[in-house]
């Protein structure tokens, strides 16, 4: 049943796109229900299309990334979000959803170096990291590196 309702919203969205194709909200829309749909490469292109519309758009650069994590793409994600920061440098969720993905992918020098950067620019929005990869909030490194920011 929730399979036919994404295919009614894409239908809709669909429609909404060739009144307005610029619209990166519903491009992203399309996206998410395409990923509901387990069509991950549909999804990936939606993603792009939305980006094209709005590079400045932080959360499509987020959903972008963990979609290319979920399909194994990690170095294609890694490059993703450091283009998201070319693009957004003052926005801190950016470097936290780096940061732990570069924890996963065992670069701890890197994912240090963006975590210190989040807090540099918004301490407030660490927990981020932990939004995306909840497993990593008892790991001591980050527990350090909150701790050495303090």
């Amino acid at each position: 049943e929730s399979e036919g309702r994404y295919q009614l919203a894409l239908r809709y969205l669909r429609r909404a796109i060739k009144l307005e194709a610029d619209n990166a909200h519903y491009w992203h829309a399309v996206a998410r229900c395409e990923l509901r749909l387990h069509r991950e490469e549909a999804s990936l292109e939606a993603f792009e299309e939305a980006l094209e519309c709005d590079p400045e758009a932080v959360a499509v650069w987020i959903d972008y990334a963990m979609t290319l994590v979920d399909v194994e793409e990690t170095d294609e994600a890694v490059d993703a979000l450091k283009d998201a920061i070319k693009t957004n440098p003052d926005t801190s969720d950016l470097y936290f959803v780096l940061a732990g993905l570069l924890f996963e992918m065992e670069d701890l020098e890197q994912s240090a170096d963006y975590f210190h950067a989040g807090m540099c620019l918004d301490a407030s929005r660490h927990l981020t990291t932990f939004d995306y990869f909840p497993h990593l909030r008892e790991v001591v490194f980050f527990q350090q590196l909150i701790q050495n920011h303090l």
